[in-house]
């Protein structure tokens, strides 16, 4: 009873304890803290965000090192920070394409993919592990696995995921394998990109397999290996006849294919078709109407409508280069036309940006469209030709042919 007159005697008098000051002042102080942690929350997002472009800008002026040691830096510090899955992918990347570290880009693609697996980043990550194991590391076995592992997840560019595997069998020389992985695209595929550089594998793998006539879907019914001094072909030219032969196929030099067409005309050897793979400008002359109709490959002939074909021509016609001396002459222009839009889209002439450059690179040349694979393999190739009226003329594929194929057309 006394303590209580006392309370009210001190409320009166203006002297009440502390504890509602005390209570106040730690409302107050909890408070201060909170706001801290916001602002240092924020703030260190905004840190993080800064030092993870400050790694972008590292890589972009070639300073690997520097961007890797960052990139990893913020790993370790912040694991849960946003962009440490991508972090992650420009250190294996950078250590791939730049460093030559392949072990090493494999772990941090490997450690991508382990603790961050819902990463929008792990597809790319695999593939590019797959990638790592059979063009830097040789390992088509593991590839092979990471592969189909990838296949099954991807809902694009199957094609080109199907044709790796089939291509890990080949080097594997596993061309029954091999076979069935190109057949399996084929048939999953049929308006694949890849279509016609598919059935070239294919063929590839009965020829390695030795079976010719399967690879080339015919029915061989002669082979003769002549000497490449052989003068007289007569002997040759009537067991080819014994034979009757629908194609007459000559790989050999162009004095050697010369010779022997100048017999077989004269002699009246005459298939529904002669293929010689070496039928250019020398070979026409040398042989003169006996070259009609002859079936060979090219680079170019004029009325293809690719790339900078009338640049090609005013450059031959400037320089007084005549295409039927030089048939591979477009090629270079082809590979011109090519390392150019590379420059142009690399920004720069350093080696490694170039080849990173290359292999992403997809230009129309006065050949048609030059690409590289994974492993620095381009397209720049000829196409089946035919000598029609003492011209040359592209006669496949049907969207690039400047003629209809002559068939039979052997002169009678």
């Amino acid at each position: 009873m006394k303590k209580q007159l006392l309370l009210e005697e001190l409320t009166r008098q203006g002297k009440a304890p502390k504890q509602r000051l005390w209570i106040l002042l730690g409302l107050i102080m909890v408070a201060l803290v909170a706001a801290g942690a916001y602002w240092y929350q924020a703030n260190l997002q905004t840190r993080l965000e800064e030092r993870f472009q400050q790694g972008l800008a590292f890589r972009q002026e070639a300073r690997y090192s520097e961007a890797v040691e960052l990139f990893k830096e913020l790993h370790a510090e912040q694991p849960s920070f946003v962009w440490i899955p991508q972090a992650l992918f420009q250190v294996a990347e950078i250590q791939d394409l730049y460093l030559g570290r392949y072990s090493d880009a494999l772990l941090t693609y490997l450690l991508l993919e382990r603790d961050y697996p819902d990463a929008p980043e792990v597809f790319a990550a695999r593939r590019q592990v797959a990638v790592l194991y059979k063009y830097r590391l040789n390992d088509c076995g593991q590839a092979i696995a990471v592969y189909q592992k990838v296949l099954d997840d991807a809902d694009s560019n199957s094609d080109q995921l199907q044709y790796e595997v089939a291509d890990c069998y080949f080097r594997l020389n596993n061309f029954a394998q091999a076979r069935i992985e190109f057949e399996s695209l084929l048939k999953n595929d049929p308006q694949s990109d890849l279509f016609a550089e598919v059935q070239y594998r294919i063929a590839m793998t009965y020829a390695l397999e030795g079976k010719l006539s399967e690879a080339a879907g015919l029915k061989e019914v002669l082979l003769k290996v002549l000497p490449a001094d052989t003068h007289d072909f007569t002997a040759a030219i009537v067991k080819i006849q014994e034979t009757s032969p629908d194609i007459v196929f000559v790989s050999g030099n162009v004095p050697f294919s010369i010779a022997f067409m100048r017999q077989a005309r004269e002699l009246n050897l005459n298939p529904k078709e002669f293929h010689v793979i070496h039928h250019g400008g020398v070979f026409k002359k040398g042989l003169g109407a006996g070259a009609e109709a002859v079936v060979g490959q090219s680079y170019w002939t004029q009325g293809m409508d690719y790339g900078h074909s009338e640049q090609f021509v005013t450059v031959m016609e400037r320089s007084g280069i005549s295409l039927d001396d030089f048939p591979w002459a477009p090629a270079y222009m082809m590979a011109f036309e090519t390392a150019t839009q590379a420059i142009e889209k690399a920004g720069s002439l350093d080696r490694k940006k170039l080849m990173a450059t290359l292999k992403k690179l997809k230009v129309m040349t006065i050949g048609g469209e030059v690409s590289f694979a994974e492993n620095g393999v381009g397209t720049i190739n000829t196409y089946p030709s035919q000598i029609i009226d003492g011209k040359y003329h592209i006669i496949w594929p049907p969207q690039v042919a400047t003629a209809r194929h002559r068939y039979p057309s052997s002169r009678k």
